[in-house]
């Protein structure tokens, strides 16, 4: 694909409360467009811009930079035939932008549908704690804004997380038992309807014998 112009997005809480530091300090005091979850500021001297977004309108995942092509049919073509992750697939917007949101794979799970994982715990030592193991559950994104990841044990809502911002993370400790004998327990993770969660890394503990997976 040929890219004509990058503008880098930047995640902010307010846009109007954030605007004030790009206009009036950073000289970027021209306002291209402001649709009040996105807004892009351009110096009028050099053209130097960035856009602040608060949480995209239509797709699960806030972009982290705006790529501008004179054939986004045949981009959205390429991207996909290069194996890159399709975010939100190729789509007219009700405010006449056609556009896609896609990337390189990354180091985490992300999806948004559930998915349930089977642990099989072994049998514990004859200790009070026999069986018992903690799940650690690493969440959070290097680059955008997390939404809340949601983790059931057999059925039953055991934790859900707060909303972070780009560069934060949060352990989850869910205790597992699988009973002095052992047996298995399904680990289920997923986020509020129509958005995604994020897993960066899970390490089960046992409680009785120190660490026995990652």
């Amino acid at each position: 694909m040929r890219a004509n112009r990058i503008i880098a997005n930047l995640h902010v809480a307010d846009v109007d409360a954030a605007k004030t530091f790009y206009t009036e300090y950073l000289g970027l005091c021209t306002e291209e467009f402001n649709m009040g979850w996105v807004a892009r500021y351009t110096s009028p001297e050099t053209g130097a811009n960035i856009q602040l977004v608060t949480r995209d309108a239509t797709s699960s995942e806030d972009s982290v930079v705006s790529v501008l092509t004179d054939d986004v049919d045949s981009a959205y073509a390429e991207a996909q035939q290069m194996g890159f992750e399709i975010v939100c697939p190729l789509t007219t917007e009700a405010w006449g932008v056609r556009r896609f949101d896609a990337g390189p794979r990354r180091d985490y799970v992300r999806d948004s549908a559930p998915i349930a994982l089977r642990l099989k715990l072994p049998a514990g030592r004859r200790t009070p704690d026999a069986g018992r193991r903690t799940a650690h559950l690493l969440t959070g994104d290097p680059n955008t804004f997390n939404r809340p990841l949601i983790v059931r044990v057999d059925g039953d809502e055991k934790a859900r997380s707060e909303q972070l911002d780009g560069r934060e993370f949060t352990w989850h400790r869910i205790p597992l038992d699988g009973g002095p004998s052992g047996g298995e327990v399904d680990l289920e993770l997923s986020a509020r309807e129509d958005e995604t969660w994020h897993l960066s890394a899970c390490v089960v503990v046992a409680d009785d014998l120190g660490p026995v997976s990652k």
